[in-house]
This record gives C-alpha cells, structure tokens and sequence, in this order.
C-alpha cells in the first residue's frame, strides 16, 4: 500500500511551477493507475485548510468531497465516518510530539498506522522528517518512481 502525504496535493493543486511539479505529476499519474493507493482524512483535510485561504467556501466542501476520485485513492479512515470516530491515544501523539515532530505530522502517521498494512509505503516530499520515525517505509516521490518503474 502506498500513503500519500498532503505535500505532494498541494505542489499539485497549488504550485504548478514549482522545480518538482513535473516530477510530482508523474508520481501521482503513476499512483492513479494503482488500487492500493491512500491517504488520510488528516492530509485531505491539511489540503483543504492550506488552499481554503484562495478558495470560496463552497470549493473548499468540493475539493473535500471528490478529493478521492479527483486523485483515485483511498481516505483513511473513510470521509463519511471520520468525525464519530476517536482519534489515536493523546499519549501516542505526545510521545511522537516529544520526538520533535510536528502535530500535524504525528497525527498523520498514528492514523496512517493504525489503519494501512505495516509493509506499507509513505511518500511525501518531506521524507526526512518521517525516516526512522515510522514502522512505514518512506520514501519521496522521485526515490518511489525510481525503485518502481
């Protein structure tokens, strides 16, 4: 299973210029063809708030509603069910906290651990901040197209 971190949505959606735009396109129409490709209700919604602020309200319930069809993937857990589920322990997240990572990151990868197999891949441009900080392989999206076609 692939993990998708919000990063790479965002160099998509929000920066079409940037030095890895072209790169990134190629990693996410590569992942578009896959069935085992996720990310979590955490980077859907890190996504929406980051382009909320050029976006009207109604673009913003859009983008969360088709975020998975738009990119073929999978939301962990499910959109529908997120707001009544719990959230991982307030001690799980501290302990990553404390490791210096940042909330946002740390609430990702607990989800993201609880919810893909442990054999699986997450891939963010950001991949330093997560090695050795995970059960989950980590790798950027250049290092993943490399290893994989």
């Amino acid at each position: 299973m692939i993990l998708i971190d919000s990063n790479v949505f965002v160099i998509d959606l929000r920066y079409p210029r940037d030095t890895n735009a072209a790169l990134n396109r190629s990693f996410l129409d590569a992942m578009a063809a896959r069935h085992d490709v996720v990310t979590t209700v955490v980077n859907v919604l890190e996504v929406a708030g980051i382009l909320s602020f050029n976006l009207a309200p109604a673009q913003v319930q859009a983008l969360v509603a088709t975020f998975a069809a738009r990119y073929r993937l999978r939301v962990v857990p499910h959109l529908d069910i997120a707001m009544a589920l719990p959230g991982p322990p307030v001690g799980d997240l501290i302990a990553r906290i404390a490791g210096k990572m940042a909330f946002g990151d740390a609430l990702v990868l607990a989800i993201a651990e609880a919810a893909v197999a442990a054999d699986s891949a997450f891939v963010s441009w950001d991949a330093e901040l997560f090695v050795g900080r995970t059960t989950l392989r980590v790798a950027t999206p250049e290092q993943w197209l490399a290893a994989h076609t």
